[in-house]
């Protein structure tokens, strides 16, 4: 695990699949999308942050990529909290 769980936060999981050349990142409760992950994803990070935002910023932080910019309208998309 990445970090540490508090009260307030959810797990999101990066999920790798080689045979479609693809990654799924999820918060994982997220039953319908683990149902289409294709046969050979595994799970490659976990993560936990209070919302997607946050998340996605972490996400980015692990994969080396430049910083996360949320939508502007990320608040009124639920996106973060």
């Amino acid at each position: 695990m990445a970090n540490h769980p508090s009260d307030t936060s959810k797990k999101f999981e990066l999920w790798s699949s080689d045979g479609e050349g693809s990654t799924t990142f999820i918060e994982s409760t997220n039953e319908s999308v683990l149902k289409q992950l294709p046969n050979d994803a595994r799970l490659i990070w976990e993560v936990n942050a209070t919302d997607w935002v946050e998340a996605h910023k972490l996400l980015h932080q692990h994969m080396g990529w430049e910083p996360y910019v949320p939508p502007p309208d990320a608040d009124e998309l639920g996106l973060s909290r």
